[in-house]
């Protein structure tokens, strides 16, 4: 594993990887800190957890739309209900948090 030091809205973390993961994990953080971005920078003034909740929200569309897209009709796919579901306890979850 290695240590790679990244920045995520103006703050600095220390992330363990293999090799191999690393370019992804740089990938992701960069997609984070975009959507961190156009959020912060919409006009609205946002928390840092109401921001990290704004942004795992729009992670989880992302996800969504992207399983749903690339899965319909398969046998193995997760429903949009299910999904759904999850993003709406997830997101239970973080309003008892904040």
């Amino acid at each position: 594993m290695e240590r790679l030091e990244v920045k995520i809205i103006g703050k600095e973390y220390s992330l363990a990887c293999s090799s191999e993961e690393k370019s992804s994990l740089v990938s992701a953080v960069d997609y984070v800190n975009e959507l961190a971005s156009r959020i912060q920078y919409s006009g609205k003034t946002y928390t840092t957890e109401m921001l990290a909740t704004m942004v795992s929200l729009q992670l989880a569309s992302d996800l969504l739309s992207m399983r749903i897209s690339d899965n319909f009709g398969n046998s193995d796919s997760v429903s949009f209900k299910d999904m759904k579901d999850k993003i709406e306890n997830i997101s239970a979850l973080i309003d008892e948090v904040i």
